[in-house]
């Protein structure tokens, strides 16, 4: 592994549905927040997932809010200025997320979908 490798992996839970959009070259691309529990009772991570290409229509499909899964991506970090304020955050570009739990819908009990093809991501 490269000596500075920006990987995370998160297990936890869907804050809300997924979202599901579409590039203007059409790959799909869907985001959803999630929720992890940390070290401590009551401390609890929530952040942003992206994921590209063939792995976003699945999620989309058989996830909603509440379903446990565990994502393995990259970080991000963007930056902006709105009405004169600095915003930041950061947020996890996935490359594979997990569905774990209970089957819902028409889902086994653990589904994985492997990363995209690089070169349909737009970044």
């Amino acid at each position: 592994m490269p000596k500075n490798a920006n990987t995370i992996t998160m297990h936890g839970h869907l804050t809300r549905d997924p979202e599901l959009k579409y590039t203007t070259t059409q790959v799909p691309v869907v985001e959803f927040g999630l929720a992890s529990n940390g070290w401590k009772e009551g401390d609890v991570c929530f952040i942003d997932v992206k994921a590209f290409g063939k792995q976003a229509e699945p999620i989309n499909k058989f996830l909603s809010k509440g379903r446990e899964v565990i994502v393995t991506g990259r970080l991000e970090y963007r930056q902006w200025e709105k009405d004169g304020k600095k915003h930041s955050k950061h947020s996890i570009v996935a490359n594979d997320v997990t569905f774990c739990g209970g089957a819902t819908k028409d889902t086994d009990s653990q589904t994985r979908y492997e990363p995209a093809d690089t070169e349909d991501i737009p970044f």
